[in-house]
């Protein structure tokens, strides 16, 4: 999920020491019944890699290899397996269920298809599951339910159709929850608001519909919220003044409705704030300028009226301010740029040579590209209203 930066995001597993099935000399495990599930995997995978062909195997009963009966013994049952990025394809067996002493699943970036086996709701040990980049299809079963210990859950990129089970309040320590490029429907559960210690949340390019709750206030960790690329509707819950620590929200590409919540002011945390593509109606409000550590704003392709607030000429670390198709009044017809907002920005930030340029898109659906050191607002709206005119 190269989007947004996820694969940069997944801290809760840097401190994880993995064993690597590729690349160990010998798998085994003192549970005969853990081997066994493994090899009953090895025997049903269409095409295995040349590497692990010979590695991913079970010692003979009365081996005497050394090196390998040490390996033995230093592995009293297995809590980790790794067989990411490794071109396995075929279905997860359900005898990954027998896996019981498992706490780290990783099987990303495969080319495994057919349905998440329901019993893996025996891996009640599990603090971490990686199944994205597969091709995974059907209901996230109900049975994960049972894995009351998940620490981090990803699961984008397959063709998962069927949302998150109401139990999705059960996972009290979950901190990562990444569901993105799906085809997941209906609407999100509301015991998605008891999630009180995530930090990650990502859903979008599904295909949800719905409110974006109230509860989603409750998540006061929240670092990271995309929901955006769904058919969410209605209105943006004023709740979400809670979520203090946020830093990115994109709430793109829906059918949201109805203004902009003034509470968004007290996001101090925020630097990406992505409405575009949405319903939404109103004023911009004032309150905006509260955000001194905002980077991108983007609220363009939307029903937006009235006068761009002075106040958003505050916003020292703005790179990038998307308003183009609106109908913001101030500035259309080729009437020029005769706001505070010039006057701010001339001050605080289109001096400033830190930065290498700035993507401006007007309200008059023009767009321009300048480079900081050698042009000033002065000049970029004199050209502006050269253009429109």
């Amino acid at each position: 999920m190269g989007s947004l930066g996820f694969e940069n995001y997944l801290f809760i597993v840097s401190f994880v020491l993995l064993v690597v099935l590729f690349s160990s000399p010998n798998i085994v495990s003192s549970s005969v019944e853990e081997a066994n599930a493994l090899l009953q995997w090895k025997s049903a995978l269409q095409r295995i890699p040349k590497s692990m062909q010979s590695s991913w195997s079970l010692l003979p009963h009365k081996s005497t290899n050394s090196s390998s009966n040490r390996n033995t013994s230093r592995l009293k049952s297995l809590n980790a397996l790794g067989l990411y990025t490794n071109n396995l394809d075929g279905p997860i067996p359900s005898s990954i269920g027998n896996l019981s002493n498992l706490v780290y699943l990783y099987l990303y970036k495969n080319k495994l298809s057919g349905t998440i086996p329901p019993k893996i709701r025996n891996l009640t040990n599990l603090i971490a599951i990686g199944l994205s980049d597969n091709l995974l299809f059907g209901s996230i079963p109900s049975s994960f339910e049972n894995l009351i210990n998940l620490i981090e859950l990803t699961l984008f990129s397959n063709q998962l159709t069927d949302f998150t089970p109401p139990e999705l309040g059960n996972f009290k320590l979950l901190a990562s929850l990444a569901l993105s490029t799906n085809n997941l429907s209906r609407s999100t559960p509301p015991s998605l608001g008891d999630l009180k210690s995530l930090s990650y949340l990502s859903f979008f390019t599904n295909r949800l519909s719905g409110l974006i709750l109230s509860s989603i206030g409750n998540l006061s960790n929240l670092a990271y919220l995309y929901p955006h690329e769904n058919k969410l509707s209605g209105t943006i819950p004023p709740e979400i003044r809670n979520l203090t620590n946020v830093v990115k929200i994109t709430l793109s590409d829906n059918f949201l409705f109805h203004s902009i919540p003034s509470s968004f002011g007290k996001l101090s945390n925020l630097t990406l704030r992505d409405q575009f593509n949405n319903q939404l109606t109103g004023s911009i409000p004032l309150e905006l300028g509260n955000l001194k550590l905002l980077e991108r704003l983007s609220l363009h392709i939307n029903n937006f009226s009235g006068s761009i607030p002075p106040s958003l000429g505050d916003l020292k670390s703005l790179d990038y301010l998307y308003l183009i198709k609106n109908k913001l009044l101030d500035y259309l017809a080729g009437r020029g740029y005769k706001h505070d907002l010039v006057k701010k920005n001339r001050e605080h930030r289109l001096d400033r040579t830190s930065r290498s340029s700035i993507i401006f898109l007007l309200p008059c659906n023009l767009e321009l590209s300048v480079g900081y050191g050698i042009t000033k607002i002065s000049s970029l709206l004199s050209t502006a209203q050269t253009l429109n005119s």
